[in-house]
């Protein structure tokens, strides 16, 4: 097996050296099941090639969330994993998943209120040890779709960075 990580591609343009979700500028309260979106669009995470081209199978072994900004209490984010593409609702909306979704996502990632580290600037949440294993039938993508669980405060135009560390069977 071989390990690769893998950061998200751009979701603010078609450039690939894109990484970021920014929100809104604003500081509207999040509620327990509001959508994090990019303030451009409806727009979510897609974790390109995450396997190999022979493929269909891996693990996901760690997650790393950055957040610009150091509010007093940091989100509680359900970071859910799909390997079909999924609607996306606007940012501090209540998600609007269907039970057809649902049933393309392959888990949910984690990052706990209790897990940020705050630097002088920013907040890192490293979520190890997850041992998460995914099937993914006809693509080599996976989809994150980020839902807030608590009554986050953000910051005005706050940035969210996201990636995965995969293992997969990569010939």
């Amino acid at each position: 097996m071989s390990e690769s990580i893998l950061a998200i591609k751009s979701i603010q343009s078609s450039s690939v050296g894109g990484n970021l979700i920014t929100r809104p500028a604003n500081t509207t309260t999040y509620t327990i099941g509001d959508a994090l979106a990019d303030a451009t669009g409806n727009l979510h995470y897609t974790f390109p090639r995450v396997v190999g081209d022979r493929s269909k199978t891996g693990e996901i072994v760690s997650a790393t969330m950055v957040i610009s900004g150091t509010v007093a209490v940091g989100p509680e984010i359900d970071l859910l994993l799909f390997h079909t593409d999924v609607g996306v609702d606007a940012d501090n909306a209540p998600n609007t998943l269907t039970n057809a979704e649902l049933l393309t996502c392959v888990g949910v990632v984690t990052f706990p209120t209790g897990g940020w580290t705050t630097t002088a600037t920013d907040q890192i949440n490293i979520v190890q040890n997850i041992a998460l294993p995914f099937n993914i039938s006809g693509t080599r993508e996976l989809y994150g779709y980020p839902i807030m669980q608590n009554g986050y405060v953000p910051e005005s135009a706050e940035t969210f960075f996201c990636s995965l560390r995969i293992r997969d069977d990569r010939p």
